[in-house]
């Protein structure tokens, strides 16, 4: 088997769809939590979770996207874990 550049790798494992639908998802929630802080029904401080949360989890959402993006059972190995643990 040839080996493939990165960037044929990131196609392979469609990260890029992975990164496009959880960016389209958070773009949407961070839509709904701002007009919901506009009309006061809740409280500024829970956009600026909305925010950090959005943005401390993407990290995770790319390592997943990446041992598990191909077709196919799947298996989490040893790495994927250790990323995740670092990352949490």
């Amino acid at each position: 088997m040839p080996r493939l550049g990165v960037i044929s790798k990131l196609r392979t494992r469609r990260v890029p769809h992975f990164a496009g639908a959880y960016a389209a998802g958070c773009w949407i929630v961070l839509e709904v939590l701002s007009q919901l802080v506009d009309m006061q029904v809740l409280p500024p401080m829970l956009y600026q979770l909305g925010l950090v949360l959005v943005v401390t989890l993407a990290p995770g959402v790319l390592v997943v996207a990446w041992f598990h993006g191909e077709k196919g059972a799947q298996e989490a190995p040893l790495r994927e874990k250790w990323l995740l643990a670092g990352i949490a």
